[in-house]
């Protein structure tokens, strides 16, 4: 026995309904689905990325950055080796603005004085 939307005749005379609902469902998923790939990718490799700044800074090329990484022993999520077009996407993928260290007395913090409750908040 189905249960719900699945059994046998639900959708008769309100098939338009059924297909509404997946053409608005569809680009939400697939929205969801790409933000959660990216996510992926960013966790996977966030504890290369200071060694590939810090690489790219003293003006190693990308090639020289992949080769480096690799005789390293790191490895693709897919499992295969470093190139210089994976070190360019990884470095793509990096937000623009350098990354804002937290002052070293959180009570001068402008953040902690316009929050109601600072002993609850955690600076990262």
């Amino acid at each position: 026995m189905k249960l719900g939307s699945a059994r046998e005749g639900h959708w008769e005379g309100r098939e338009d309904r059924r297909r509404a609902g997946i053409s608005k469902g569809q680009p939400k998923a697939a929205k969801a689905a790409a933000e959660a790939r990216r996510k992926k990718a960013r966790d996977a490799y966030s504890g290369l990325m200071p060694g590939i700044m810090a690489m790219r800074k003293e003006g190693l090329t990308m090639a020289e950055i992949a080769e480096k990484i690799n005789a390293e022993g790191h490895l693709t999520r897919a499992g295969k080796p470093f190139s210089a077009s994976m070190i360019v996407r990884l470095l793509q993928r990096q937000p623009t603005a350098p990354a804002i260290e937290p002052a070293a007395d959180l009570s001068d913090s402008p953040l902690l004085r316009l929050c109601p409750d600072p002993a609850g908040v955690a600076v990262t």
